[in-house]
């Protein structure tokens, strides 16, 4: 868990790269890019917690799942401002079409819109299944882990050797 969740945030810490670009659109989109600050601190939120998770320390996974139930609520309520930003990034991507190939078919433009809000909901959808999905799974790992700790060593050989 420790492995796929150092990636997870790895990934997430590409948002804190980019946040310069993301507060340029809070005129356009401001409850979407207050949400996408937001995760960015949960990510250096989730940072600290895999080090305390390393560490074996409770805290990490009260933190770990705490950053999963704050990423569930704040991706939630981005669906919700997501559509000035779609618009926008519509808008954007059209202008480059036409720009880079006048020649291309008006169906391919008229398709723009319904292909980006198609992706910037299913990324938020699939976050917010990737949360709840991660969520539950560290909070099994984190009741075995304590278990085979709580063990004596003894027993644990015991159970190798056979």
């Amino acid at each position: 868990m420790l492995i796929l969740s150092t990636i997870g945030t790895s990934v997430a810490v590409l948002g804190i790269l980019s946040t310069t670009n993301t507060l340029a659109l809070h005129g356009i989109a401001p409850l979407f890019v207050t949400c996408a600050i937001l995760l960015n601190v949960v990510a250096v939120v989730n940072i600290v917690a895999l080090v305390l998770l390393w560490q074996k320390n409770p805290l990490g996974i009260s933190l770990k799942i705490s950053a999963y139930i704050v990423s569930i609520v704040v991706t939630a309520i981005g669906l919700t401002g997501a559509q000035p930003y779609i618009s926008h990034v519509t808008e954007k991507t059209t202008e480059q079409v036409k720009s880079q190939s006048p020649a291309v078919a008006q169906q391919v433009i008229n398709l723009i819109p319904e292909v980006v809000t198609y992706m910037v909901y299913t990324a938020l959808t699939l976050s917010i299944i990737g949360s709840v999905v991660f969520a539950l799974l560290w909070q099994r790992a984190w009741k075995k882990q304590r278990l085979a700790d709580e063990r004596p060593d003894q027993d644990r050989h015991t159970k190798k050797s056979s």
